[in-house]
């Protein structure tokens, strides 16, 4: 997605398009380890921090929308690395382990391609 660096708008729509996509394989895959593997409690949406943010950032458009929405994209990056590493390290399920261990290379790559679209916002 690196061509999307550099071009405002467009370049947080594609970014954005593929997040969403990529997020919502990495919330049904652990899903379903966790539903094969553990059995633990899921959240089932999204806590009130996290609504309130939403709810802040629907009130911005154009350039300071996409500014805001990459540096979101950034924090969540660097907390779910941090999340899918401390797992990979010390997690209940050795399945959940490996797949929290694997999916740390992509929040990486995410993080730094959310840095370059946002330095070039």
């Amino acid at each position: 997605m690196q061509q999307g660096a550099g071009q405002g708008t467009r370049g947080v729509r594609g970014y954005a398009g593929q997040a969403v996509k990529d997020a919502d394989e990495m919330v049904n895959r652990v899903k379903f380890i966790n539903n094969a593997n553990v059995g633990a409690a899921m959240p089932d949406g999204i806590n009130p921090d996290q609504q309130a943010r939403l709810v802040q950032m629907s009130r911005l458009s154009g350039p300071d929308f996409d500014r805001a929405y990459m540096r979101a994209q950034i924090e969540v990056g660097e907390f779910l690395r941090k999340t899918f590493t401390d797992y990979g390290a010390n997690g209940e399920s050795p399945t959940l382990r490996v797949y929290a261990a694997k999916a740390v290379t992509g929040y990486e790559a995410q993080i730094l391609q959310a840095r370059a679209i946002a330095d070039s916002l």
